[in-house]
């Protein structure tokens, strides 16, 4: 094994998304404040000292992890959400909503984010990174990642260009720099501002029940003729985002190869949405993201539910 090799296999023995590794390397070089580390079992919430080395079983290899690397970052827990990598100490009193959240983590956006109107058209922005010859035994670590990601009502695209550029000089000039720089540094091909946009609920129920009605079965996407139903047509991208939803509230469906012109799909695809705008467990999200009991088997309950749904789906399909 060569010392690149052996490099890469001890980051990869440490952390299990490359995208963490990123994320705290710019925060290092203050390319942003601060990054939210989410998705670990303990989010944060560990002991130290002679407490965690008697009772707590590895102190969360995550965390762990990041003081190996980056023994400089300091991480302050957010109960609900997770723990924030920072240079400093981030001052919890200061946060009283969303829109404080995306200020410390340096999202361009950031002000107004909890009052924006989800039902009109908005636009979500993030930097996607891709990568290129590397040790194919490592292919699952080096799929291409999108980091900041933030949603707006505004078009921010210029303010997401200054911050890729930052992104570009710190891993590409900045991770050559010896034992502290980017392990991963030779591997990055290409950086980029991601822009999507995203149509409201309601817009794509009222698509769905038009196309529906008007019997358009999707088979003149693309067209720019002037034929009379034409506004009811959907655009892959409508689809796309319709998958995105569903995908919000269960995972194992939003890759369904649905029928857009089949009633009962139609039908569901419209229940779903409304789900999605209206989930019951909503108040308990904290829950979730704290990975408690209950929440566990909430999730089983939907995937069975994922599961019977396609079989509904299915026997609609074929029938």
């Amino acid at each position: 094994m060569n010392p690149e090799e052996y490099k890469l296999l001890k980051l990869f023995s440490d952390f299990k998304n490359i995208d963490q590794y990123i994320e705290c390397f710019l925060v290092k070089y203050d390319v942003r404040q601060a990054y939210l580390l989410e998705g670990c079992k303990c989010l944060g919430r560990r002991e130290t000292g002679l407490f965690a080395r008697i009772f707590s079983k590895d102190n969360c290899k995550i965390h762990s992890s990041i003081r190996k690397w980056f023994p400089t970052l300091i991480e302050t827990h957010l109960p609900g959400f997770g723990s924030f990598i920072s240079n400093d100490k981030i001052d919890l009193n200061e946060i009283t909503n969303d829109d404080d959240v995306g200020r410390i983590l340096g999202y361009p956006a950031w002000k107004g984010f909890s009052k924006l109107d989800r039902n009109e058209m908005h636009y979500s922005f993030s930097i996607r990174i891709t990568f290129k010859d590397y040790p194919s035994k490592y292919k699952h670590f080096f799929e291409p990642i999108e980091i900041i990601t933030n949603v707006s009502s505004n078009d921010i695209t210029d303010d997401m260009e200054i911050i890729k550029r930052k992104i570009e000089y710190i891993l590409k000039v900045e991770g050559e720099s010896g034992e502290t720089g980017l392990i991963i540094q030779q591997y990055i091909n290409t950086i980029e501002v991601v822009k999507n946009v995203h149509y409201p609920v309601k817009y794509l129920i009222k698509k769905l029940i038009e196309n529906s009605s008007n019997g358009s079965n999707g088979s003149n996407i693309g067209n720019t003729d002037n034929s009379s139903d034409i506004n009811y047509i959907l655009t892959e991208k409508e689809k796309d985002e319709i998958r995105n939803y569903i995908w919000n509230i269960n995972d194992s469906l939003n890759q369904y190869d649905f029928v857009w012109d089949n009633p009962i799909h139609i039908g569901i695809i419209i229940s779903l949405l409304l789900q999605h705008e209206n989930h019951e467990l909503e108040p308990f999200y904290n829950y979730f993201r704290e990975e408690h009991p209950k929440a566990l088997e909430s999730i089983d309950i939907n995937c069975k539910y994922a599961l019977a749904l396609i079989r509904v789906l299915d026997m609609a399909k074929y029938s």
